[in-house]
């Protein structure tokens, strides 16, 4: 994938991209613990407000074991907070194709989606997210939301062909 749509973005190191080389040769168990470390490690440093350092510790968990959907999610999230949309619809993307029932990864692409300005593939999430949990109150006033904007946007296309 060649997004390079990060010119003011600090945490600038997509987490979508495990296949780098640097994780140290350990065994699939102590990887997957030492991944969990760094997952915690970015949770806690997401809810300090640290964007940049919990996307670097996502990665570094992404690492050492790339098809954790949990850990792409968070890090979708945490580049969402920082503002990098293209970022966190990649991240978003990729626990999506390891977890086609992960809601909260549909939740979040739909978030990129909409920030991106891709209104109408941000619906069709958030109408997933509705459908997999009927009644979430942010999915429903997200829904709401983009079909007004839409609609807006319809009404001030038909009255600029009239004038």
């Amino acid at each position: 994938e060649d997004e390079e749509s990060d010119e003011d973005d600090e945490p600038a190191a997509a987490c979508a991209d495990p296949t780098t080389d640097k994780a140290p040769p350990l065994s699939p168990e102590a990887a997957r613990a030492q991944a969990e470390k760094e997952k915690e490690e970015g949770n806690n440093l997401f809810k300090r407000g640290d964007m940049t350092g919990a996307v670097a510790h996502y990665q570094k968990s992404l690492e050492l074991f790339p098809d954790n959907p949990v850990v792409h999610s968070n890090c979708s999230a945490a580049f969402l907070k920082a503002g990098a949309h293209a970022q966190a619809l990649a991240n978003a993307e990729a626990a999506i194709a390891l977890d086609k029932t992960y809601v909260k990864a549909f939740h979040r692409r739909a978030a990129a989606l909409r920030a991106l300005g891709r209104k109408q593939e941000a619906l069709a999430d958030y109408q997933t997210v509705l459908a997999s949990l009927p009644g979430n109150a942010q999915a429903l006033q997200e829904i709401r939301e983009i079909k007004a904007e839409l609609e807006t946007e319809t009404q001030a296309a038909a009255q600029g062909k009239g004038a």
